[in-house]
């Protein structure tokens, strides 16, 4: 039932990645923050969470993700400390455009088994996560 699941949101992404760009007014990426626009670094990063196996392994898939977008942020021209405010946006673009595998089984894989791991930084950047696919699946 998940794979179905999980097959089908895949599809709803796939139609979505084909009409949304990164100044969709839902999105509301500031334009100072296109010009790394599709963030490939950071769709790299998340398009492999399916690869790993331990909770461990994908929790730190999505953070290297999430910090990617974050830094990215903090080097565009007249910007400071990225916000949550800034990444979610760019982070639900990402999430849409990478389109990773599997993604609905492996957040609940990783919220089943990640226990303590999802505490600190960690807990932040799930959380920031988890955040943008529930706002991705109010586009579909």
């Amino acid at each position: 039932m998940m794979y179905t699941f999980c097959s089908l949101f895949s599809k709803s992404l796939a139609r979505l990645a084909r009409t949304i760009h990164p100044d969709h007014p839902m999105l509301k990426i500031p334009a100072i923050l296109h010009g790394e626009a599709p963030w490939p670094s950071a769709q790299a990063e998340i398009s492999v969470i399916n690869a790993y196996k331990s909770a461990r392994d994908k929790l730190a898939c999505v953070v290297r993700c999430c910090e990617t977008i974050s830094n990215l942020i903090s080097m565009a021209p007249g910007t400071g400390a990225a916000a949550a405010d800034d990444i979610t946006p760019v982070l639900v673009y990402v999430i849409i455009q990478a389109n990773p595998p599997s993604l609905l089984s492996n957040v609940q894989y990783v919220q089943g088994f990640g226990g303590s791991l999802l505490e600190g930084a960690e807990g932040y950047w799930w959380t920031q996560f988890t955040a943008a696919i529930e706002f991705v699946k109010t586009l579909l």
